[in-house]
């Protein structure tokens, strides 16, 4: 589909609830855009620079899309000063979506900060497919943006111990884990490739063949998950999480 420009009205802007004020969520009135988007697309937010935002949900009947930001990062951080009733124009869809396939009912989700966004969409789409039984995997160099829960699902190949979740994922009855070096409770202290490793390795190798991984992240864990898949011989779709 082509781009489009579209005129946005903010209807909510919050701080992301019970965490600290690092992430704030943007609900915006865009029909358009929430009608063709799809898991991976991004928007554009035409400024002096155009910032591109993945979209994080979209709402087809309402015609609104929920966009997460990073207060502190200094390409998103004049959206603090937006208000309810302002207008963003978004340049609409950007970047390919991801592509879901039936015969991998064992969908790998993968994300670094930002890029959890993306993966939530994602996950969304997978919640509505009974054959598929998606896990998520999020890393943050900060806070998340919701209170981790203990996951009610044991995963395997997960050390013990390792067990913070995010609520809504578990409301969805999709597995999570969160990896973070800030010391949070039931967080992976270590590399995000390292869980994803101990996962695959964790599963019969005939169940390899209905693996498939999904990242948005930065380029150095893309470019890891990347080899790592080539050595597991997995198909990998990667999308880099900022512009």
């Amino acid at each position: 589909m082509n781009e489009y420009i579209e005129n946005a009205r903010i209807l909510k802007h919050q701080t992301s609830p019970k965490t600290s004020n690092d992430w704030s969520i943007l609900t915006v009135d865009a029909p358009k855009t929430a009608l063709h988007a799809l898991p991976g697309h991004f928007i554009c937010i035409q400024r002096e620079t155009s910032l591109a935002m993945p979209i994080m949900l979209a709402n087809k009947k309402s015609g609104s899309i929920d966009l997460l930001y990073h207060t502190s990062d200094i390409n998103s951080s004049h959206l603090m000063t937006k208000k309810t009733g302002d207008t963003l124009n978004l340049i609409s869809p950007h970047r390919k979506a991801f592509e879901c396939h039936e015969n991998r009912p064992l969908p790998l989700l993968v994300s670094e900060d930002q890029g959890l966004a993306a993966i939530l969409f994602l996950a969304s789409e997978f919640r509505l497919n009974k054959k598929s039984k998606p896990f998520v995997i999020m890393e943050s160099e900060t806070t998340f943006p919701f209170r981790a829960a203990p996951s009610q699902f044991i995963v395997p190949g997960i050390p013990d111990g390792i067990t913070a979740a995010m609520p809504l994922l578990e409301d969805w009855n999709i597995p999570s884990r969160l990896v973070s070096s800030q010391n949070f409770p039931g967080c992976f202290d270590g590399k995000i490739t390292d869980l994803v490793q101990l996962w695959i390795e964790s599963l019969p190798t005939e169940q390899h063949q209905k693996i498939e991984i999904f990242v948005c992240a930065s380029m150095p864990i893309l470019e890891s998950i990347a080899q790592l898949s080539e050595q597991y011989q997995l198909p990998c779709q990667t999308l880099l999480n900022h512009t």
